[in-house]
């Protein structure tokens, strides 16, 4: 079985190049990522903090080294929800791995599609 180029989740599965592509931390390693668990319907529930709801100020705190704050755990659980509400999975699937990029102004851009 091969191993996984970014490690395994908690439940088993391959970690994706996550919704933002590989990002590098200020120690020189790559984040994908970043799971946390959280308690959605009383179940703990392991969801990413690099998602689309975060900030550029967000993402520069979690590549300096720092835990995620409570806003930043927040924004993740509500696009989570937004997710699972709408039947897809929690983690970034290979259509969205990499799609998204912070501009010039720091908000979240949807990167052009290859084909379209």
């Amino acid at each position: 079985m091969p191993v996984a180029q970014y490690g395994v989740r908690p439940d088993g599965t391959e970690k994706s190049f996550g919704y933002f592509g590989p990002l590098k931390t200020k120690d020189k390693r790559v984040m994908t990522e970043l799971s946390v668990g959280v308690s959605i319907g009383g179940k703990e529930t392991q969801i990413p903090t690099v998602t689309p709801a975060m900030s550029k100020a967000d993402a520069d705190w979690l590549l300096e080294g720092n835990e995620p704050t409570r806003e930043i755990v927040d924004k993740a659980v509500k696009f989570a929800l937004g997710r699972m509400n709408s039947g897809l999975p929690l983690y970034a699937t290979k259509e969205e791995e990499g799609l998204y990029s912070f501009g010039k102004d720091g908000n979240v851009v949807a990167r052009p599609r290859k084909g379209r």
